[in-house]
């Protein structure tokens, strides 16, 4: 009952077994969309040769008029294909022949003297690297001499006043040795500057080439495009050429293509009178077995009989509430007083009394209209819900009624119902994951 009005009425449709007519309803509707698919097809098709008929009359007359026209259109393409073979050989002949393997000697030559200046640049980096070497080496022996020394730190004599001069000689060399190689980084640092100069001369020749020896390459690709279009088009024309004269050549039987295009005109008209008759029957057995025909017919014989039915039930239960059921299923909840009611308002109690009613109702239903037989009911957990001793008692009245030509099982967990109760009971308990039966 908490269900959806549409997931309600197809729940109660598939206990009664009236889905039945929603699939036969489906298969109507699939074969006649296809069967009127069929007929627009054969429709379509059937105008085509309408056109095609008039559309032979009309070129039986002026066959010979559109014969000349395509071959003069063939013949102005032909003449199209010619002027552009002419501004393709134009272009041919401004292409200069530039041998690329002039530019790929060249190239190489300028990158081995590139690679001589790159040699000597690293030679005069490492020249330069060394000379400064030389110059921390002699300044730090210039560092050790400290001035004021009176005690050799060799043989840790006193120093006297010759030894200091000597000294301080010694100090002046130095310092002249240092300008001397300042100088002569000076003058390697020019030569390093004029090989870069070089360098960089080389590198600009060399991309200059590059440049050319690429314009080359498009020069070459551009010649070689231009004489493959020209053997493409030369084909072209050859086509048309075969072209006309198949054009000229060609005759057509009119009125035998009359003749059939007739025959088939009139076996589609055939075959669209057959589609007519059976959309006809489809859609009346559509309407038969729709909500508004047979099936409407068939819910109203059995849905008073089902709302009776469970009304009993809720009677049984002794329940303030009624439910109607109308032919869409829908159903109208109404108290002891006759007003509606929700059933979202209900209490657990009534809510299970009415869910009761209407399962006890189904099963009766399905038996009425001659389901298989079964003699055999299984009922689990029916009293485990808001019931009061009153309302188990009540259901068990109706177990029993059920049990009258059937045999009926009930499983609890609600001791007072099953002892209250004149039935014959089987008592399981489950310890320890083992269920083990208790006697009496």
């Amino acid at each position: 009952m908490n269900m959806k009005k549409s997931e309600k009425r197809e729940y109660i449709e598939s206990i009664l077994d009236l889905n039945i007519f929603s699939e036969m309803t489906d298969i109507c509707k699939t074969e006649l969309s296809e069967e009127r698919k069929i007929r627009e097809g054969l429709s379509g098709k059937k105008e085509t040769y309408e056109g095609i008929l008039e559309d032979y009359l009309k070129q039986k007359q002026q066959f010979e008029t559109n014969k000349n026209r395509n071959i003069n259109d063939l013949q102005e393409k032909i003449n199209n294909l010619n002027k552009k073979i002419d501004i393709l050989s134009s272009e041919l002949k401004t292409i200069e022949e530039i041998k690329t393997n002039e530019y790929s000697e060249k190239i190489e030559k300028a990158k081995t003297a590139l690679r001589i200046i790159e040699n000597k640049l690293t030679e005069s980096e490492k020249t330069i690297s060394s000379k400064l070497s030389e110059i921390r080496s002699i300044q730090k022996n210039i560092n050790e001499i400290k001035d004021n020394i009176t005690v050799c730190p060799s043989c840790l004599r006193d120093i006297d006043e010759n030894c200091k001069d000597h000294i301080e000689n010694k100090k002046n060399e130095m310092q002249n040795e240092i300008k001397n190689i300042e100088n002569q980084i000076e003058t390697e640092k020019e030569t390093n500057s004029k090989l870069k100069l070089k360098r960089k001369e080389a590198e600009t020749i060399i991309d200059n080439l590059e440049k050319k020896e690429k314009e080359s390459e498009k020069q070459r690709a551009k010649k070689e495009q231009n004489e493959n279009l020209i053997d493409q088009i030369a084909n072209s024309i050859n086509d048309l050429n075969q072209q006309i004269e198949k054009e000229k050549n060609r005759t057509e039987n009119f009125d035998k293509n009359i003749s059939e295009t007739e025959k088939k005109k009139k076996e589609l008209e055939e075959k669209i009178t057959g589609c007519d008759e059976k959309i006809y029957v489809m859609n009346n057995s559509k309407f038969i077995l729709s909500d508004e025909g047979l099936k409407s017919l068939f819910i109203s014989k059995i849905i008073t009989l089902l709302n009776n039915k469970i009304n009993y039930y809720l009677n049984k239960l002794d329940a303030n509430s009624r439910i109607t059921f109308d032919s869409y299923f829908e159903d109208v909840l109404t108290d002891s007083v006759g007003k509606n009611a929700s059933y979202a308002n209900l209490s657990g109690a009534e809510k299970k009394a009415v869910d009761l009613a209407c399962m006890f109702s189904f099963m009766e239903m399905r038996e009425l209209q001659n389901f298989p037989m079964f003699n055999f009911v299984l009922f689990d957990e029916i009293f485990d819900s808001s019931f009061d001793k009153k309302s188990v008692q009540l259901i068990t009245d109706i177990c029993e009624e059920i049990s009258k030509n059937k045999c009926v099982f009930i499983i609890s967990h609600r001791k007072d119902a099953i002892y209250s109760n004149n039935y014959k009971t089987i008592s399981l308990q489950k310890k320890k994951g083992i269920t083990t039966l208790l006697e009496k």
